[in-house]
């Protein structure tokens, strides 16, 4: 009988203690998310429909809204003015979504919106850099800040979404 007890009680702990996060925190992590990935992929979009030689000033409406994005959710160090690295990295989420079940990890979520922050400002500086002086070292970063800013949407829809790839390539052996 108390064997049956102690694994009730346990259940019912692990149970209860499934969420542990900063409910705002967690819906302004939701916002930035939003905002900052549909605005990467506009941009991602307006940029490779352009050959570099088509470049033009309509671009910079990207990287100041990136800019407005990034100065309205982080102040340089913190997200939100109050979310750091050590207090995100205790949260843990569960979310759910259809029949489908995950556990959003703090640590992860900060780390991926950091990765964002700071990929995306670099993106926004190599599009006014791209527009000032069209180089081929500044066309290059571009590319990279391009290729980063994808990778962390993708990051994050991975961690807010349970977004997995419909397909994966994997070459012959």
């Amino acid at each position: 009988m108390k064997r049956m007890i102690f694994v009730l009680v346990s259940f019912l702990l692990l149970t209860a203690c499934g969420s542990f996060y900063d409910e705002e925190g967690f819906e302004l992590a939701k916002g930035y998310f939003d905002e900052i990935v549909k605005e990467v992929n506009d941009a991602h979009l307006a940029i490779t429909s352009k050959l570099p030689e088509e470049f033009d000033e309509s671009l910079i409406k990207y990287a100041e809204n990136i800019r407005e994005i990034n100065g309205r959710y982080w102040d340089g160090i913190t997200f939100g003015g109050k979310y750091d690295s050590a207090n995100m990295s205790k949260w843990k989420i569960k979310m759910s979504r259809g029949g489908d079940e995950w556990v959003i990890d703090g640590k992860k979520l900060s780390d991926a919106l950091a990765g964002m922050y700071l990929y995306s400002d670099w993106l926004a500086d190599d599009i006014e850099r791209i527009l000032e002086e069209l180089t081929e070292e500044n066309l290059r970063q571009l590319v990279d800040s391009l290729k980063l800013t994808q990778e962390s949407a993708s990051e994050l829809k991975a961690i807010f979404l349970n977004d997995k790839p419909f397909f994966e390539f994997k070459p012959r052996q």
